[in-house]
């Protein structure tokens, strides 16, 4: 399957829009702190690690995983 240089083009250009006049809320900033447990269920090693470091860049508060 060979995708058009057009459809490509705009795909990346896309892409590259910046969001910056719009913020973002953080993630317990404003109402109760968020906790969460990661529990890994797919079988493969260091899914639940790899959630838990996402969340924790968000600012949620990850009390277990595994």
């Amino acid at each position: 399957m060979k995708i058009s240089p057009f459809v490509a083009l705009a795909v990346v250009l896309g892409g590259c829009r910046s969001d910056s006049t719009k913020t973002r809320p953080i993630p317990g900033d404003r109402g109760p702190a968020i906790t969460a447990e990661v529990l890994n269920a797919s079988g493969r090693a260091g899914d639940a690690r790899v959630g838990t470091r996402l969340l924790r860049r968000a600012g949620i508060d990850v009390v277990y995983f595994g």
